[in-house]
């Protein structure tokens, strides 16, 4: 009798370590609600800022590409005013009056005609120099717009990495407080659902879960059901990276 009561006092205790442990996971699972939430957030966001930070890119190449063809505009432009500065020096040099005033007819008739093309010359001159700069505005103003952008950015993606630490650090941890569970009190479960020498050593040696990954040996467990089937303590793939 005395030995029955014994191995019915040893059941009773297993039983109970063993309820203590699902409890355990039950309450982990409960905690990692949070985090798991907060950090599929941040993959929105970081997936939305990397649309942002790939569109300034292009953007940048854009205004690069326009201030060169303005540059180039603006060379030609330079070219042609030299011309027109010819062509005026020329006429100038014909006895045509600079300022323009009474002269003989037969001067007015060689001069009018001279200066009126250069007058239409210069006036396609200064029509070109005025799209020149309305486009330098644009450009301008895009280039700001995207120094804006980056700027926010800089600190959208300082806020998400940030966070994102934050939380790795609380998940791990809740991850490692469930691989301890699991090696506390069903280590031979644990050796059973290991298929590496890594998570062996974890499990034999008491190796850190974090030299082979404290996800895959996470999630090795999880699939083993060694968390219990209901209890989601950790997400394959879930923000692996910081």
């Amino acid at each position: 009798m005395k030995h029955y009561a014994l191995a019915v006092l040893g059941f009773v205790a297993v039983a109970a370590v063993a309820q203590t442990g699902k409890g355990v996971f039950a309450d982990i699972a409960i905690q990692m609600q949070e985090p798991l939430k907060k950090l599929k957030a941040l993959d929105e966001d970081d997936k939305k800022l990397r649309t942002s930070e790939q569109a300034q890119i292009f953007a940048n190449e854009a205004v690069q590409k326009q201030r060169a063809d303005i540059q180039s505009e603006m060379n030609d432009l330079q070219v042609v005013a030299n011309g027109a500065d010819r062509m005026r020096q020329d006429i100038v040099s014909r006895g045509c009056p600079e300022n323009g005033g009474v002269t003989s007819k037969e001067l007015a008739d060689m001069c009018n005609p001279l200066i009126e093309t250069h007058a239409n010359m210069a006036a396609r001159i200064m029509d070109r120099v005025n799209k020149v700069k309305e486009r330098q505005a644009m450009v301008d103003q895009l280039e700001a717009n995207i120094s804006v952008t980056v700027l926010a950015n800089v600190q959208e993606r300082k806020r998400i990495d940030g966070e994102r630490s934050d939380l790795m650090v609380q998940r791990n941890a809740l991850q490692d407080k469930a691989i301890g569970e699991v090696l506390l009190h069903n280590k031979l479960a644990a050796a059973a659902a290991c298929k590496s020498a890594c998570c062996h050593s974890v499990i034999y040696d008491g190796a850190n879960p974090g030299q082979c990954g404290t996800g895959v040996i996470c999630e090795t467990f999880q699939s083993a059901g060694l968390f219990g089937a209901k209890n989601r303590i950790c997400v394959a793939g879930q923000s692996s990276a910081p």
